[in-house]
Formats: structure tokens, sequence, C-alpha cells
């Protein structure tokens, strides 16, 4: 969520017991950056794990 400066602000609880594949939840921050997390809606989104140089990193996929 550093990407776009957003946090969680609630789950779905009732929501996300329908399908463990799927996380429902809302997010909050500053309008601007909402506006521009808009883009990943419906994609998915996860952290990945990349190592280089010997060094690990945690980047933000979207596909």
């Amino acid at each position: 969520m550093d990407t776009y400066s957003l946090y969680v602000s609630d789950f779905y609880d009732t929501l996300n017991k329908k399908n463990e594949q799927e996380c429902y939840f809302e997010v909050a921050g500053d309008l601007e950056e909402v506006q521009q997390s808009r883009e990943i809606i419906g994609k998915h989104v996860y952290h990945q794990t990349i190592e280089e140089n010997g060094e690990e990193y945690i980047t933000l996929t979207i596909e």
C-alpha cells in the first residue's frame, strides 16, 4: 500500500468468508491517492519478494 500511500481502514468479514482466494477491504487516504489506486480494481495485486545482488526487496506486483 506504500505505492499508493493508502491504508486498510475496514475488512468485510461476511464477504471474505465466502471465498478464500479473494479479500474484500476498504482503503483510506488522501482523495488524490484513492483516485489513483482505482487502476488496480479487479486486478490481481500482491507483494513479491525479489532478490537482487544478494539483497531481498519486496515489490508490489499488479497483473
